[in-house]
């Protein structure tokens, strides 16, 4: 009898040595793989723009958008810019856009963050109204500074544009 009682108390203790081994491990294993975990942190991003846009009668424009993420590489954008025509006899003019933009390196392994996206615009000048166009954007985050990730981007849909844009930085990626 002592014989058995003696195995069996052998295999309890090697079984519940075992079973913490598996603990230990799951659980080193599981801290290892959060710790490089990327934290998807889906936020509203502000940001600011001046552009030139070259069209018909060309455009000196200011304005602000915000954008929220739709995923790790996509950005929904909607904003609006206000200006006045460059030329003889400037108007006031002004713009309202909604975008989507994929961006390349969205987790900010890279220096430089190029990105591509389309959207549909919608175009007013004094004594005019309701011009409404498909854009195609492109455009690179520089690096951030002070908290701000300034950019550079180019479209065309109604015209050609060149804007630089400055927003608020990520606390995680783009």
């Amino acid at each position: 009898m002592r014989a058995s009682s003696g195995a069996a108390s052998r295999l309890r203790k090697r079984s519940v040595a075992a079973g913490l081994a598996v603990l230990i491990a799951t659980n080193a294993a599981w801290a290892a793989a959060s710790a490089q975990a990327f934290r998807f942190v889906p936020t509203v991003q502000g940001e600011m723009r001046t552009e030139l846009s070259v069209t018909g009668r060309s455009l000196a424009a200011v304005g602000a958008a915000l954008n929220v993420p739709a995923g790790y590489y996509v950005r929904v954008g909607a904003g609006v810019a206000v200006g006045r025509e460059i030329g003889a006899n400037p108007r006031n003019a002004g713009r309202g856009e909604v975008t989507v933009r994929f961006l390349a390196d969205p987790f900010a392994e890279w220096r430089w963050g190029p990105y591509a996206g389309a959207g549909v615009a919608m175009d007013w000048r004094d004594g005019q109204f309701g011009r409404a166009a498909v854009v195609l954007v492109a455009g690179t985050d520089l690096p951030t500074r002070a908290r701000w990730q300034p950019a550079v981007e180019v479209g065309v849909g109604g015209g050609a544009r060149l804007a630089v844009v400055l927003r608020r930085a990520r606390r995680a990626g783009r």
